[in-house]
């Protein structure tokens, strides 16, 4: 009996094709907190260049921040902040930056990456060498301006931005190799009126995720009454000239995206959910709720994050969130930024009370 009981259950079992699965999972208690202290305690927090209209754009090194001198101007600056970040010194100017807001740092402090004004197409994109190197201007035909940010890889080797063809104006993908100077461009699906929002590659330089406006029978109207609250992530391979989309969710129109590694990406949804996505297993995850910024620590072992209206920082461990801790309250946050050694903070936002009133103002935070 029991050989047959096995013998029909492996007939059943063959009878059809494996299908693939997306499985939503509940966050779980995981492994227990440690007992011991939190791995973060603050030290110091520093109001950083709260005398200056400048905008802070990442770090340059472990106790370092570059910054641009915020607003449209005919000579933009460009100055290194250091501790006790309130004094700024000037690294070099400019008079072809288009969009202070659009300058991107790679992750290993090497370049600064903007959109340039000039060329033959009218826009251009610049790197400049933050450690002493040659600078580089390519020269992009139809690049993209609106929209989606310039975005590097975790590794900064590639650097992303959107393009439109030059017959019919639809949207590309521009990816730059900084190693072989290679520029590829991959199709993306989609009308001549369509635009992305945020784009992100990974390491290998082979998938990508773009965030779109989602679909509306009457965009116009909507727009017009109050801004669209909701986007479509979509996740795809970088193949035969083309962004081949694999899986897709709802995420925030402001939402943020991050890689966890090669294969796995968290984003924000909709919903307020913090969602981790593995394309190996097709799985999706929900790290944390009500979260608004995020952003995860170059080596992707700590996340630090607003959560209403107070930020934390916690350790990540798996698909869980373990040890949280209140750093700051009182500030909508906008902006995140871990130093390359995880000991500082960057943080950026405006006042809760007054958001719309008050000036970005930015914060240090450093852990003992």
């Amino acid at each position: 009996m029991a050989l047959a009981l096995v013998a029909c259950l492996m007939a059943a079992g063959c009878g059809g094709e494996m299908k693939a699965k997306t499985i939503i999972i509940e966050e779980e208690p995981g492994p227990a907190p440690s007992a011991l202290p939190s791995l973060f305690e603050v030290d110091t927090i520093y109001p950083a260049m709260q005398q200056y209209a400048v905008y802070s754009i990442g770090w340059l090194d472990v106790d370092s921040v570059l910054a641009v001198n915020a607003g449209y101007k005919d000579i933009s600056r460009f100055y290194r902040v250091d501790s006790p970040y309130d004094t700024l010194t000037e690294l070099w100017e400019t008079d072809d930056l288009l969009i202070p807001e659009n300058v991107v740092i790679s992750p290993d402090g090497r370049y600064a990456a903007y959109v340039k004004v000039g060329g033959a197409g009218g826009l251009s994109l610049k790197l400049v060498s933050l450690n002493g190197g040659e600078e580089k201007v390519l020269e992009v035909d139809q690049l993209e301006a609106k929209g989606a940010q310039l975005s590097w890889s975790s590794n900064s080797r590639y650097l992303c931005f959107m393009m439109r063809e030059a017959d019919n104006r639809e949207l590309m993908i521009g990816v730059y190799d900084t190693e072989d100077g290679s520029l590829n461009k991959y199709a993306l699906d989609g009308d001549a009126s369509s635009f992305v929002t945020s784009l992100h590659i990974a390491d290998d330089g082979e998938s990508a995720v773009v965030v779109k406006p989602s679909a509306s029978a009457d965009r116009t109207a909507a727009v017009a009454v109050q801004p669209m609250r909701e986007s479509t992530l979509e996740y795809g391979l970088l193949a035969d000239d083309k962004f081949v989309s694999e899986y897709k969710h709802s995420i925030d129109s402001d939402g943020q995206v991050e890689w966890m590694h090669g294969d796995q990406i968290a984003f924000t949804g909709a919903d307020g959910a913090l969602y981790a996505y593995n394309r190996r297993n097709n799985v999706v995850s929900i790290l944390l709720r009500d979260i608004d910024v995020f952003k995860l620590s170059k080596d992707r072992k700590y996340i630090a994050y607003m959560q209403q209206n107070s930020i934390y920082v916690a350790k990540l461990y798996g698909n869980n969130v373990l040890d949280k801790l209140t750093v700051y309250q009182g500030i909508i946050a906008t902006g995140l930024d871990w130093s390359p050694d995880n000991e500082l903070l960057l943080l950026s936002g405006v006042n809760r009370l007054d958001r719309k009133l008050s000036e970005s103002q930015n914060y240090i935070i450093k852990f003992k």
